[in-house]
Parts: C-alpha cells; sequence; structure tokens
C-alpha cells in the first residue's frame, strides 16, 4: 500500500473540521450521525473535538459489495432518537458517488430534521451519481483522486478500516 496521507495530517485537519462545526452550530443543540460502519473511526476522532451540545448516534448504511457499488442503499436500524425537530450532522468516511449522503440526509429531512449537514473526511474526485448531481458536503476533510483508498474507516472487505492513515490499496494487498 502507499500512504498518502499521514495520521499527524488527518488529525490536524480533523480538528480545523471540528472548529468549523462548533462555529457552525454555536448555542444550538444537534445530533451527530455516524453512517456505519465506514465512519466508526473519523465520526470518534471528529466528536473528541467537537465542544458544543451534541447527541451521538449512529444507523448502519451499506451500498457496497466486495469492492464495487450495488446502486442501493440499505440501512438497517433507527437512530435512538427521533431526528425530527433537531438539527442533524452526517458523519461518513468518505464521499464517493454521493448516493448514500444524499440519500441519507433526504430519509432524514423526510423525518423532520430540522436540517441535515454533511462531514466527510474524503471527497473523492469522479463525477457525482446522477441522483444525487447537486449534491455538496458542508465539510470536507481532503479532496483525493478517485483511487481505491484503505483506512481511517475506508475498507476493502471490511479489511484495513483501522489503519489511523490513508492509503492507496494495491493489489498486494487484495491478498
Amino acid at each position: 500500500m502507499k500512504v498518502l496521507l499521514t495520521t499527524e495530517e488527518i488529525q490536524a485537519r480533523i480538528e480545523e473540521m471540528a472548529q468549523q462545526i462548533d462555529a457552525c452550530y454555536a448555542g444550538q443543540p444537534y445530533t451527530v450521525m455516524a453512517l456505519l460502519n465506514g465512519a466508526c473511526y473519523f465520526a470518534v476522532d471528529l466528536t473528541r473535538h467537537l465542544k458544543g451540545d451534541f447527541l451521538f448516534d449512529s444507523v448502519l448504511v451499506s451500498s457496497y459489495v466486495d469492492d464495487h457499488t450495488t446502486g442501493k442503499i440499505t440501512m438497517r436500524g433507527t437512530p435512538k432518537k427521533p431526528v425530527a425537530g433537531r438539527h442533524v450532522l452526517l458523519v461518513d468516511e468518505v464521499l464517493d458517488t454521493a448516493l448514500t449522503l444524499s440519500s441519507i440526509k433526504r430519509h432524514f429531512e423526510e423525518q423532520g430534521a430540522v436540517d441535515v449537514k454533511t462531514a466527510v473526511l474524503v471527497q473523492k474526485e469522479r463525477p457525482l451519481h446522477p441522483l444525487a448531481k447537486n449534491f455538496t458536503a458542508e465539510w470536507v476533510g481532503f479532496k483525493m483522486p478517485d483511487r481505491f483508498l484503505i483506512g481511517c474507516g475506508m475498507d476493502y472487505n471490511e479489511r484495513y478500516r483501522q489503519l489511523p492513515y490513508i492509503a492507496e490499496m494495491e493489489e498486494a494487498d487484495r491478498k
């Protein structure tokens, strides 16, 4: 694997993002909603730096099988507390085609959330899915080339999520 971003670079950027998020939500309670499994590492790192009044929650979301997207979003489970009447911050590790984030955002808006904003650690430089063509994340840690990335929650068949850095996966890593 080829390391693209070090642990130190990632943590410094996460701290900056937390400061921006705190400024946005100053004085407002909100819900941080981690999209699992991928967002767990980024969400923990991010929330350790947040100073505001927030609830932490998560939902299990999937759109990939092996190393390719199915084009269908599956959400298992529901938030512990209803999102109706609350500000919601969706947290995900990667914005790939934006299909997942745009679908979940729309779902929580339909559930009555006051607003739904998004924070992603990585946004890949690639075209968005046609159903998400106007989607924009409010906070993006890093814009990266459209390569197969691992680490910081990004995986290959549930492997490599735990890496504290972001690397480009190479053929040897698939074995």
